[in-house]
């Protein structure tokens, strides 16, 4: 990120370390779990289910080339 970049080397740091932060939150389980509630009305209950949907493509700034690319794709 530094030599292509030209961020300074701290800058660069703090870029991927925020990124990794947003990959670890996402990737968690309780993420993907999806939500469920119960007795939404008599009998009722309600549930959301996630899953994946296929190929995906993200346009980042070049500003920040690995903090937004990792927090678009997880």
């Amino acid at each position: 990120v530094s030599t292509e970049q030209g961020k300074t080397l701290k800058d660069a740091h703090g870029d991927v370390f925020r990124g990794l932060e947003v990959v670890e939150h996402a990737c968690m389980g309780t993420l993907q779990m999806g939500e469920y509630v119960s007795n939404v009305s008599n009998g009722i209950d309600t549930y959301s289910i996630r899953e994946p949907l296929g190929v995906c493509a993200g346009i980042c700034p070049f500003s920040f080339p690995t903090m937004i690319p990792l927090w678009v794709m997880p």
